[in-house]
Order: C-alpha cells, then sequence, then structure tokens
C-alpha cells in the first residue's frame, strides 16, 4: 500500500512539474512577443514616445 501512495504521489508531482514547466515557458515567450512589439511600436514613431499620442 505504501508502495502505490508514493506511485501515485510521484505522478502528482510529475504533472505539476510539467505543468510548472509549460506555464514557464509560456511566460517567457509571452513576455519576449511583447517586449518585440513594443520594440517594434517604438521603431516605427521614434519622434513620439505611444503614452503622448493624444496629448
Amino acid at each position: 500500500m505504501d508502495k502505490d501512495l508514493m506511485n501515485e504521489d510521484e505522478v502528482f508531482l510529475d504533472q505539476m512539474k510539467d505543468q510548472f514547466v509549460t506555464f514557464y515557458i509560456a511566460s517567457v515567450l509571452g513576455m519576449e512577443l511583447i517586449k518585440l512589439m513594443h520594440r517594434q511600436m517604438k521603431s516605427k514613431r521614434p519622434d513620439k514616445p505611444a503614452h503622448t499620442d493624444k496629448i
């Protein structure tokens, strides 16, 4: 019975680890994408910062 419990816990931990790794990779890729888009927006209008458009 102890062995079964340990195996279930190990499977659960493996699933949690996979979910965490997937989430981490998605977060890093999302941040890089946001930075890239922000850089492209700035390079289109180097004379004006984005937050002063409506002034």
